[in-house]
């Protein structure tokens, strides 16, 4: 092989290799890889997973305060002492539950996962009647409605890019 023609294989490699928006060299494209297989380097990919797990902490704060400001609500004076130890016990597994899977609990945060989807599948279908009964308990339901989807979402998205080692986001 000359010299140039090692030049020339080595431009047209510089020149087909993919560049992303922020100046990051990514995978060649000669190598046949799709755009959407391009890596990034393993120091973005942990930082993203990072700010990923933060978000995800907060909105599980987030989750479990509202919950504990919707209890007065949940239990009233009419309300039996069953009731009131059912109310109580499923304030106290939240709490635990949340606070371990933010601890780094893998089995709590798939559990943390059913939880809030079970929760977002019973509150949901109640909304629209309890709009009609009492729009101030419908209010704070929708809040706690959005906490949990929010928890919910962002929990299985850093649940399976931790599992599979890419990146989150573009």
């Amino acid at each position: 092989m000359t010299r140039a023609s090692k030049s020339a294989i080595l431009n047209a490699v510089a020149v087909d290799t993919l560049v992303s928006e922020r100046g990051e060299a990514a995978v060649p494209h000669a190598a046949g890889l799709d755009a959407f297989a391009r890596t990034r380097p393993l120091q973005r990919l942990r930082a993203d997973l990072e700010r990923l797990r933060q978000a995800v902490a907060v909105s599980t704060s987030v989750m479990v305060v509202w919950s504990l400001f919707e209890v007065p609500w949940e239990m009233d004076l009419n309300s039996s002492r069953e009731q009131a130890a059912a109310v109580v016990a499923a304030k106290t597994m939240l709490l635990v539950i949340a606070g371990l899977s933010m601890r780094g609990k893998r089995w709590a945060s798939y559990l943390l996962l059913f939880v809030c989807l079970t929760s977002v599948l019973a509150i949901a279908p109640e909304l629209p009647g309890e709009f009609d009964r009492a729009p101030w308990l419908a209010l704070l339901s929708t809040v706690e409605l959005i906490a949990k989807l929010t928890v919910m979402v962002l929990l299985a998205v850093y649940l399976k890019f931790k599992a599979s080692g890419k990146a989150p986001l573009k």
